[in-house]
């Protein structure tokens, strides 16, 4: 029995116009595909009837023999399917890739407020391109693939991005997730153009992402908003940027009128492209402090010192479930500490970008911090990640960005 007399069985024939392999799901587990969830786990596929090479492009056909779509297979990964279409017909060639990308561009760009070219084009599931991360800084494209199936895609992709991307052209498939689709890390690759600082606006505020050297893709985008915020708030305030990194916040907060923004991140590197920062935007580096050292030994030491406004934006506590437990206990104790350093009507920016922690663990952790620190205090604001970082009501897992912005209010 051949594929297409497998999808005919039912006496409802829709024709497949491709040739990919078919890979057949269990009762039921098509409803929160149909529903726009990308991923199809291990648990949910038959057994293909003949060997499928990992990263290849398959037909899925529901239970009753339905096609229902075109994803990536791999059975090295407990994710075996990742969906690309919900349109059985699909050809995933050039055509179809880039019309995707061009068609995510335009709304990206439509959505991004003005003096802004720095933004997420491609937000991998989220955006219906699985594994593939996509950050445009100005007139340099960065990219990252994560799985194998985009892996078998790359050549193309590149050509693509060739002709619609920026003047310069860097992977940095330099990621250790890639492992779990059974890919080896790459080296950092200029695929056109050159590897100098790619500099970009974010409402109207110079930066320049560090694409060889710097962490991910080298600037994070997601907190676009939360920046805005806090260049409002800080008008004749003194401000401590915690785990500050290259000082984007810190810069939104002294063009936005700080009297003095204390940055503390423990890389040395990263305080210095900080210090770069504010020379683009025209700050003197003498009316604000840059020190490296451990946040949270820093936090330790600040004796009896408050500030009118703390951000404390860490690096995420937690990669796996396993690391939830001691990631939890790390949010409260910095958080606290932080709530300590903070007079009545102080403000505290906090975030976790772990997505172990769900909003609700994080709200939670933030009540308990206030007790254990003896303050109360009212959410001004809650915060996700920035417009460009889709995020899928069908596919929460993408939605990992938790920013609350808060007030200490008199106790009692």
């Amino acid at each position: 029995m051949n594929d297409l007399t497998k999808i005919c069985q039912s006496g409802r024939v829709t024709l497949i116009m491709n040739s990919y392999p078919i890979v057949k799901i269990l009762p039921r587990r098509d409803i929160p595909v149909l529903a726009g969830h990308p991923w199809i786990f291990s648990n949910g596929v038959e057994s293909p009837s003949r060997s499928i090479p990992n990263g290849s492009l398959v037909n899925i056909s529901n239970a009753d023999n339905q096609p229902i779509g075109v994803g990536f297979y791999n059975d090295e990964s407990s994710i075996r399917v990742r969906m690309l279409s919900l349109k059985p017909n699909d050809t995933i060639d050039l055509n179809f890739l880039k019309t995707r990308l061009l068609d995510l561009k335009e709304a990206k760009l439509r959505r991004l407020p003005d003096q802004t070219t720095g933004f997420r084009w491609v937000y991998a599931e989220s955006d219906n391109l699985p594994g593939l991360i996509i950050d445009q800084f100005g007139d340099t494209t960065v990219f990252q693939i994560h799985t194998a199936g985009m892996e078998r895609l790359k050549d193309m992709l590149i050509n693509i991005l060739k002709d619609i991307g920026g003047a310069n052209i860097i992977e940095r498939s330099d990621v250790g997730i890639r492992k779990e689709e059974g890919l080896s890390t790459f080296p950092i690759l200029v695929h056109q153009g050159h590897s100098d600082e790619a500099r970009f606006l974010e409402n109207n505020l110079s930066f320049s992402a560090d694409v060889m050297k710097g962490q991910k893709t080298g600037f994070f985008l997601d907190q676009r908003e939360a920046r805005m915020l806090i260049g409002e708030q800080s008008n004749q305030k003194e401000v401590l940027n915690l785990f500050s990194y290259t000082g984007a916040f810190s810069v939104a907060a002294a063009i936005g009128g700080a009297k003095q923004v204390t940055s503390v991140d423990i890389s040395q590197e990263a305080l210095n492209r900080a210090q770069h920062h504010f020379t683009l935007n025209k700050l003197r580096l003498t009316e604000h402090e840059f020190i490296a050292t451990d946040a949270f030994k820093f936090i330790d030491k600040a004796a009896k010192k408050t500030y009118d406004l703390i951000i404390c934006d860490p690096p995420a506590f937690a990669k796996t479930a396993a690391q939830a437990k001691v990631a939890t206990e790390a949010y409260i104790r910095i958080n606290k500490k932080c709530l300590e350093h903070l007079p009545v009507g102080g403000r505290l920016l906090t975030s976790s970008c772990s997505g172990r922690i769900s909003a609700t663990d994080f709200e939670k952790i933030l009540r308990t911090a206030a007790t254990q620190a003896n303050k109360q205090i009212r959410i001004v604001k809650r915060l996700g990640q920035s417009s460009c970082h889709t995020q899928r009501l069908a596919f929460p897992e993408g939605q990992y960005l938790k920013t609350l912005f808060v007030e200490i209010l008199p106790w009692g």
